[in-house]
């Protein structure tokens, strides 16, 4: 990655025009825009700026092709990624409270000790991603594949997990609450996790 010294020109131009004020609905013309955007100078305005985005004013990086990116203790709050492929990512430790993954691909995806508060992943697929450790307390799985994901030490605390495919998921150790949802039929016992009264 380069230097925060180095200039980067044309990332705020670029920040504005395409991400923050961004109109396009079309999904064709969305991919399309990420054929021609310097995003590699997008992504190091976003992980260097010390000011992070809120929910009134999303990133938006919806379609973003970030496969094996790493993005590790960077900052994505609020951030827009949905239909995002984000699979074998690096995004451990990372401040991505309130992201939307909606629909996304984040399979293999590591998210170990991230602060994923009130983020929503409503059916993305999460195969083997791993949560260990990370706050996901208010965060949306309605409808998401977890199947192999490790969710083991996670703050569960009101996650709504109704839908989800937790088929072999590891929730060893993670706490979860009275407002925590589950999906319908699935057994929480000897699961090993710790329930918060």
């Amino acid at each position: 990655m380069m230097s925060s010294e180095e200039s980067h020109p044309d990332s705020a131009d670029i920040l504005e025009s395409d991400i923050d004020n961004a109109l396009i609905e079309n999904p064709s013309e969305l991919k399309a825009r990420w054929d021609n955007l310097e995003w590699k100078s997008l992504l190091l305005l976003i992980t260097e700026t010390k000011s992070a985005p809120t929910a009134a004013g999303r990133l938006d990086l919806r379609f973003a092709p970030w496969d094996d990116i790493d993005l590790s203790r960077g900052s994505l709050r609020w951030a827009d990624l949905r239909c995002a492929t984000l699979k074998n990512a690096k995004l451990g430790g990372a401040d991505l409270c309130g992201l939307d993954l909606r629909d996304a691909h984040a399979e293999n995806t590591n998210f170990k000790g991230a602060d994923l508060c009130a983020a929503n992943f409503g059916k993305a697929a999460l195969d083997s991603a791993d949560f260990s450790f990370s706050d996901l307390s208010y965060a949306k799985f309605h409808g998401a594949v977890l199947r192999g994901a490790t969710l083991t030490g996670a703050d569960l605390s009101a996650v709504d997990f109704t839908d989800a495919d937790l088929q072999d998921a590891d929730l060893a150790g993670a706490l979860y609450d009275s407002e925590t949802k589950w999906p319908q039929g699935f057994e929480i016992a000897d699961k090993g996790m710790i329930l918060e009264e």
